[in-house]
């Protein structure tokens, strides 16, 4: 009789208790099952003695494969053609919206582009890293819809670089992504920390959040008004977005558009730049700079305008200056918000004003001298009130930023060359594209609004497909998942 550890025994039967008795029935002796994001995987284990303890203990050898309800277990080994097994309704969802992104591929990058779609699609099924993606491709039924992509370790580590050398053809693919005319574009940049020692893309750069760790940057643009990303770039983590921002203008080839950009973009050169090309701004102005501090708050005291927004109420007053007289100038003060950012503030820093003597209590003041204040420079006369309103368009890319870290997970930390980052960069770039396509058809419909793209590919991912003989066959199709996936034109034949 094996002996186990009273605490193992209690934690064993915690786990057993999760797994559905549907999928137990199929776990194979001297075998454990652990559920990871809806999947069933097998663990071969086996009793060791350890000395120490004098009792037995339970060792695992690895994950031998996978129980799928309804088909049973599947061993990672290879099976003949006469028995295979893949994930089909994830799949299906995402390729059902992406053809014409497979197609602009294939018309820009050759056969390449069938390469470089399918691990975009990977890259949403299961966020593979590049070891690991052979093996993902194997498991999912894109390997029968397009076969033969070479994607083990090694090719894909030679490939990564011959993409990344690539950029003139990136930016032709981002140039053919439709667009509104005369709508919004934001531009801004955001930090992936990384510990690679041998890329010179990382390095110490401005990062509130963790200003001890090395990063890159990742610079992006964003067309409001048909909710898609337009442009992409990797730039060393110690360059600023306001230095890389007008090469990212020369490369991004923007017309009849208007830009929305953080204050992290202004400079005299990117000002000038923006005007020698006819592009409309909408930008704010730093507390730092001088324009602003020679603004008296005390104004609003005494006169000023307002409107609403958000049910809140916004105070503005128009700001005359011989240094941006080219440019409307605007300057908002939010009561409301000031409330919000100085409570916050006095909780973080565990500030008690009682406590403080007359320097901490002026410093304090500078500290939060500008909280709930905006000031705003544009090149159009859109009054004050509606370019408030653009400007706040901003959101947009922060849901757009946390997607790509939080949501998809995306980690540009383990590349240390960056000519390989940069291929990496545009197969993410694909896949959020198709992840924020996917998005709105499904917000789109009744029956699915309720799901989030996570949701819905590990609820559709259940469906797989079994081939017996030379027929594939449809399995785990529930009737209302069959209706579900038939409003995106996915087909079970």
């Amino acid at each position: 009789m094996k002996l186990w550890y009273s605490y193992g025994i209690v934690f064993e039967r915690m786990l057993d208790m999760a797994i559905p008795e549907s999928i137990k029935k199929y776990r194979p002796k001297g075998t454990e099952i652990q559920e990871h994001k809806g999947r069933y995987y097998v663990y071969k284990v086996k009793a060791v003695y350890d000395p120490i303890t004098k009792k037995s203990k339970r060792k695992s050898e690895g994950c031998i494969g996978q129980i799928i309800d309804g088909i049973g277990f599947v061993s990672n080994e290879k099976k003949s053609s006469n028995n295979t097994v893949k994930e089909y309704g994830a799949t299906a969802l995402l390729t059902s919206q992406s053809n014409d992104i497979k197609e602009q591929l294939i018309k820009i990058f050759g056969i390449d582009g069938l390469r470089i779609y399918t691990l975009a699609i990977l890259k949403l099924l299961t966020n593979s890293n590049q070891k690991n993606m052979s093996v993902a491709y194997e498991r999912s039924y894109i390997s029968e819809m397009i076969p033969d992509i070479h994607i083990s370790k090694n090719t894909l580590s030679d490939y990564m670089e011959k993409l990344g050398l690539q950029r003139l053809k990136m930016l032709e693919f981002l140039n053919e992504i439709p667009r509104n005319k005369n709508g919004s574009i934001i531009f801004d940049g955001s930090s992936f920390c990384s510990n690679s020692k041998n890329n010179p893309y990382v390095d110490y750069g401005y990062n509130p959040n963790n200003p001890k760790a090395k990063q890159v940057r990742l610079i992006y643009g964003f067309d409001t008004e048909s909710n898609t990303p337009i442009y992409f770039n990797v730039i060393p983590g110690n360059i600023t977005d306001k230095m890389a921002f007008i090469s990212a203008l020369k490369e991004s080839n923007l017309s009849d558009c208007t830009l929305i950009l953080d204050n992290g973009f202004y400079s005299k050169d990117n000002l000038e730049a923006m005007t020698n090309e006819d592009i409309d701004f909408i930008m704010p102005l730093s507390p730092n700079l001088n324009v602003v501090k020679q603004f008296d708050l005390k104004t609003f005291e005494r006169i000023h305008f307002h409107f609403y927004y958000h049910k809140r109420t916004i105070n503005y007053l128009w700001l005359e200056t011989d240094y941006l007289e080219k440019y409307n100038v605007y300057v908002y003060y939010d009561l409301d918000r000031r409330r919000e950012l100085l409570n916050n503030y006095y909780i973080r820093q565990n500030i008690k004003t009682e406590e403080l003597d007359s320097k901490a209590l002026k410093q304090l003041d500078n500290d939060t001298k500008y909280f709930g204040y905006t000031f705003l420079i544009s090149s159009q006369s859109l009054g004050a009130e509606n370019t408030y309103r653009q400007y706040k368009k901003r959101w947009s890319i922060e849901e757009l930023f946390d997607t790509h870290k939080n949501t998809l997970m995306f980690d540009m930390s383990y590349e240390i060359k960056p000519i390989s980052q940069l291929g990496w960069a545009f197969i993410e770039f694909i896949s959020l594209l198709i992840y924020l396509r996917v998005e709105s058809v499904l917000s789109s419909h009744k029956e699915t609004k309720s799901l989030s793209v996570h949701d819905a590919l590990l609820r559709y991912s259940a469906v797989v497909k079994c081939k017996n003989g030379n027929i594939w066959e449809t399995w785990n199709l529930k009737s209302e998942t069959k209706k579900q996936l038939e409003l995106f034109s996915v087909t079970f034949l």
